[in-house]
């Protein structure tokens, strides 16, 4: 094989290696932007959660896979503690309330998040009636490059 044949073969593979790095960037964005938001996060576990609870099941025990798809396992593990102890939890504490109103199913208000490095701010409203309404402010973190609830505190 003739030297020139060989430089061509190299510069052909070089180019082609180029276009796969080029590619291959260009993909990592587009991959990044289809992760859901904060929001979209928050607003798909209310969803879930308030279902859970007018179906009359109980999402920190029967359904703790779908649950850390949602919430951080530090806040899993923190809330299970709590319940554990000779104290318990004075109320469910996704809705910082002991009960739910029958509206919030379909009522769940979630306002763009504020987001700085690896936490975000949400705020989130239940209800639509003024005997309802019910607002909550979660902050979430990246956990395996996915949005995470940490922590629910009342407004």
């Amino acid at each position: 094989m003739s030297m020139s044949k060989i430089n061509k073969i190299i510069f052909a593979k070089a180019i082609c290696a180029f276009f796969s790095c080029i590619l291959a960037c260009l993909s990592f964005p587009a991959l990044a932007a289809e992760l859901p938001s904060p929001a979209v996060t928050t607003s798909d576990f209310y969803k879930w959660y308030i279902h859970s609870l007018v179906a009359n099941h109980q999402p920190l025990s029967d359904e703790k896979v779908k649950l850390g798809t949602y919430v951080s396992k530090s806040l899993i593990a923190e809330i299970e503690k709590r319940m554990n102890s000779e104290d318990g939890l004075d109320a469910d504490y996704f809705i910082q309330a002991q009960d739910y109103f029958d509206d919030w199913e379909k009522n769940i208000s979630v306002t763009k998040s504020r987001i700085s490095g690896n936490t975000a701010t949400v705020r989130v409203t239940l209800g639509a009636s003024k005997e309802s309404i019910h607002h909550l402010e979660l902050t979430l973190k990246k956990e395996d490059s996915v949005w995470k609830i940490r922590r629910v505190r009342p407004l």
